[in-house]
This record gives C-alpha cells, sequence and structure tokens, in this order.
C-alpha cells in the first residue's frame, strides 16, 4: 500500500498570489503549483498571478511536483474538470523525465519526495488522458504503461512509445486524486476513475 493512502489532497484555488499576496480575481488567469509539502506527505498548492509568474517568481526547484495554466474560478461547488486538455498534457510532459525543472533557472532538480510524487501524479494523469482519449495505450511491459499520444504512428513509423511507471498506490488514493483533478470529486471525478485501466483491466480505444 503506498505510503501516500488516505488525505491525499491536490488542493484548491487559494485565490492569492503566492509572490505578492495580491488577491486574484473571478476569471483572472493564474498559474498553479504543486510543490512537496514540508510537513505532510500530501502535495502544497500554490497559486501565481501570470505577471508575478512572467516576472520570474518560482518556488523552490527542488520542491516541485508540477505546474499548469489556469484561469480563477467563480467557486468550486459545480464540479468542473481541474485541468483543460492542453493543462494536462502539458503536466504529462513536465512530469516526465526533467519533470518540470525548466520552470526554475539553475534549479537542482528534485528532493527524493517530489520526485516520487511526481511518480504517482504522472501515472494519475496518464490515466485521465488515456480516458480523454489524448493517449493510446499500446501494452505493458510489468509495471509500465506503454502509451503514444493521439495521432501519433505507431513505432518504428513513429517516435518510440512513451512509458509510465504505474507505481505502488493504493486504489482508494488513485481514486481520491482523479476525482479531485476531474471535478473536485464531484460527479465526473469518483465514480468512474477505473475507466482508463487503473488495474491494468484491458486497453484504452486504439486510435
Amino acid at each position: 500500500m503506498s505510503r501516500l493512502s488516505g488525505g491525499y489532497q491536490i488542493g484548491r484555488q487559494t485565490r492569492l498570489c503566492a509572490a505578492t499576496g495580491r488577491a486574484l480575481a473571478t476569471g483572472e488567469p493564474c498559474v498553479a503549483v504543486l510543490l512537496e509539502g514540508e510537513k505532510s506527505e500530501a502535495p502544497l498548492r500554490l497559486d501565481y498571478s501570470v505577471e508575478a509568474w512572467a516576472s520570474g517568481a518560482r518556488p523552490p526547484a527542488e520542491r516541485l511536483i508540477g505546474h499548469w495554466r489556469t484561469v480563477v474560478h467563480e467557486g468550486e461547488k459545480k464540479s468542473k474538470p481541474l485541468l483543460d486538455d492542453d493543462a494536462l498534457v502539458d503536466l504529462f510532459e513536465q512530469t516526465g523525465e526533467g519533470g518540470g525543472m525548466e520552470v526554475a533557472a539553475g534549479g537542482e532538480g528534485a528532493s527524493a519526495g517530489a520526485a516520487e510524487q511526481r511518480l504517482r501524479l504522472r501515472y494519475v494523469v496518464c490515466l485521465m488522458l488515456l480516458r480523454r482519449r489524448l493517449l493510446t495505450q499500446e501494452g505493458r511491459k510489468g509495471r509500465v504503461l506503454l502509451v503514444r499520444h493521439k495521432g501519433t504512428a505507431r513505432p518504428p513509423e513513429g517516435p518510440a512509445l512513451i512509458e509510465v511507471v504505474d507505481p505502488d498506490v493504493d486504489e482508494g488514493t488513485l481514486l481520491e486524486i482523479l476525482g479531485q483533478l476531474e471535478g473536485f470529486g464531484g460527479a465526473d471525478g469518483g465514480g468512474g476513475a477505473g475507466g482508463a485501466g487503473a488495474g491494468g483491466g484491458g486497453e484504452a480505444e486504439r486510435a
């Protein structure tokens, strides 16, 4: 069972810029960041205004898990995806090799804890992309999923398949993370989370 089981929180919008403390207005574009928690196993959520982010404001590189662009929502009573398709693909790329360290010039790479959480997040994001048919699963090698982006040719005509490690995450935690990313645990979040083959129960529809 994963040591991150139970109480895993991706985090709701803070509605405050982490760099300046300014309140972020409803509808305002911003950059959301996930960091390794200092005293908790759960990730820490921060939000940055676009201006602060563009000026170079960054979280500690060694604790960085991933980041994505979003807007400040009016409220979170309705179930809505935390990440749109473009942000989800971007986060998937970030959590691959290098893990988004480009956001911090001169960063020294992730700590062991941040790298472990990034591995879990990458797997969950992969499942979401499979559900949205933005990735296609081509098989497995043990605990490694073999996938390709929608519209790309299979090897050898296309690029090598992307390898995504299936980490040691218990089903309850997996469903919880999926629910939060899909809609803060709402109607579209938890009920069908296993549909992407979390337990390896069948490949996604091939494109």
